[in-house]
């Protein structure tokens, strides 16, 4: 470069190296540069370099809980969830960022930190990401953000909250969103016993998105019937996605405690040794009703019944209600008048019809005594008192 006072030439020689119009240029490129620096920082304040990780670390807890206890029940608009953020052991923030992003369909309607000096963004109405600006802490110590009136979306995996700080990302903590109090379904089979009877009775509890998370399932008998004592007659199916513990509690009462659960799974219950009541069902619409309470498992969560329409019921029938009917007789020249058979008539077909009684019939029997002098029945066909059913 070659320059002669304010007025040189430049390295070429051919141009003024000087004066406003060089003032006016240099200008320009510094703005320029860094109008291009705030956007990048703008851009990726809390992104660190590429790809880098913060050493930065954090917790969550929900409804005041410890950060041990993380499941939150869907809906509500009350929760209370609270971020930990603690500075890396190396890494204090000096004016820096971090955040937290909430996933879709979650709300909560203000915030607040204990970050001292700091801001947060929004700070009310809140959704998307959450962030705390203007964050001054030493290496290894800690401040939070604590959302209110918080609503959350039921899922059967985990929420995650993508942390960020000034350094890089985060390892999220989760949190599970459970299903709210009472909202499973319970269903029994068989749906028709006789009265009187001791039947296996298998109970299939199905919860709904978001499921159980150490949660609870209660179950109580209808007036009349009672349950085994023994925790040996009650047991829960293995690799049917559920998780439990089974507690006899009394004849009247079963209780799963522990339950854990997804809606992609199911709890199924056999109770062998119950009593059904011994009057039968005055109708089949009026059945005995399995009442059922459910607790998600959530901090706030509490036994709330199921719905009745998923409430499981059992029908208990009498015994000979139904009714056996004689039709016509093959060949017609065994029958004599008024229905009858002639004497020592050979090849006789007697085709009987069963109609079950207003209840129906599950699992039941039906049996025919040949009266004295009759052939033996029989399963084996061309055979005396050979006897098939339709």
């Amino acid at each position: 470069m070659n320059t002669t006072g304010r007025h040189g030439t430049d390295a070429g020689g051919t141009r003024p190296f000087g004066g406003t119009r060089w003032r006016r240029r240099l200008a320009a490129g510094v703005l320029g540069a860094l109008g291009l620096a705030v956007a990048a920082l703008a851009a990726g304040a809390l992104a660190g370099a590429t790809g880098s990780v913060s050493t930065a670390t954090m917790t969550v807890a929900v409804d005041g809980g410890s950060p041990a206890a993380t499941a939150v029940m869907a809906g509500g608009g009350s929760h209370t969830v609270a971020f930990t953020y603690t500075a890396g052991p190396a890494a204090a923030l000096s004016g820096g960022s971090w955040e937290v992003t909430l996933p879709t369909g979650w709300s909560a309607t203000a915030d607040s930190t204990t970050c001292s000096g700091a801001k947060i963004s929004p700070s009310s109405n809140v959704s998307g990401t959450v962030s705390v600006s203007g964050v001054t802490l030493a290496a290894g110590t800690a401040c939070s953000l604590t959302l209110t009136g918080v609503t959350a979306t039921a899922s059967d995996t985990p929420a995650t909250f993508a942390p960020k700080d000034t350094n890089g990302t985060l390892t999220s903590p989760t949190v599970q969103v459970v299903a709210t109090d009472g909202s499973g379904t319970l269903a029994v089979s068989p749906a028709l016993v006789s009265a009187g009877s001791s039947p296996t009775l298998t109970f299939t509890y199905t919860p709904a998105i978001g499921g159980l998370d150490g949660g609870v399932l209660e179950l109580d008998t209808p007036t009349g019937w009672s349950f085994p004592t023994a925790a040996g007659d009650v047991s829960l199916a293995t690799g049917k996605g559920c998780t439990a513990t089974v507690d006899p509690v009394s004849t009247s009462t079963l209780e799963l405690t522990g339950v854990t659960a997804t809606s992609t799974g199911s709890c199924e219950l056999t109770v062998s040794g119950t009593t059904a009541p011994t009057a039968p069902s005055t109708t089949s619409s009026s059945p005995s009703v399995f009442t059922a309470k459910e607790q998600s498992g959530a901090p706030s969560s509490t036994l709330t019944a199921l719905a009745t329409s998923a409430e499981p019921s059992v029908v208990v029938a009498p015994d000979g209600a139904g009714t056996l009917s004689l039709g016509s007789v093959t060949p017609s020249t065994a029958a004599v008048a008024g229905g009858d058979l002639a004497a020592g008539a050979t090849g006789v077909t007697l085709p009987f019809t069963y109609t079950a009684g207003p209840d129906g019939m599950t699992g039941g029997s039906l049996a025919f005594v040949a009266p004295v002098g009759w052939p033996v029945p029989s399963a084996t066909s061309g055979t005396a008192g050979y006897t098939s059913t339709s």
